[in-house]
């Protein structure tokens, strides 16, 4: 996934102040697994030390995520910053935007109701899988009593973002 993913498992990575501000508020409405590796990535631990905990593919997505995001850095300690880069197997960065909106409206908006859908929003792989998903979603938002007032709105960013890979270098909203 990543241009050199030998070393990329040797690599050590750390928060940057915009990571641990984004621990400490939850303003970006990262997913479970997201903000897990975010917590995990503490300038110590190389990528190798928490790949039993996630599956391999996810954590290089998750990771460059992070990294698009400005959530960690490269802390010196493990491999060369130019293992960073993502090849074309990486999800698209626009596609993990999406879903971040997506979860973020769902825990918002309907709440513990919502688990099964948010599984079905991280568990999707590629553009085919995540629009298979957002018609659940939208549903869903539609049908909970602070989420219909603003699901129409989302449903429209969401396409517009699921569309357009550009999305994913403006911030999020």
């Amino acid at each position: 996934m990543f241009s050199n993913g030998s070393s990329l498992r040797s690599a050590v990575f750390r928060k940057t102040e915009k990571g641990r501000a984004e621990l400490a508020k939850r303003k970006l409405g990262l997913g479970g697994k997201q903000r897990g590796v975010l917590i995990m990535l503490d300038g110590r631990k190389r990528l190798s030390d928490i790949e039993t905990l996630f599956n391999r593919l996810e954590l290089e997505a998750v990771v460059a995520l992070l990294i698009q995001l400005d959530l960690i850095e490269a802390s010196g300690d493990g491999g060369p910053a130019e293992v960073l880069v993502p090849t074309e197997a990486a999800p698209a960065a626009h596609l993990l935007t999406a879903k971040q909106m997506m979860i973020k409206s769902a825990n918002e908006h309907i709440g513990l109701m919502a688990a099964e859908l948010i599984a079905r929003i991280e568990n999707s792989r590629d553009q085919a899988q995540l629009l298979s998903v957002v018609g659940h979603w939208s549903m869903a938002m539609h049908a909970s009593k602070t989420g219909k007032l603003v699901a129409s709105l989302q449903l429209e960013q969401v396409k517009e973002c699921i569309q357009n890979p550009d999305y994913a270098s403006s911030p999020l909203p």
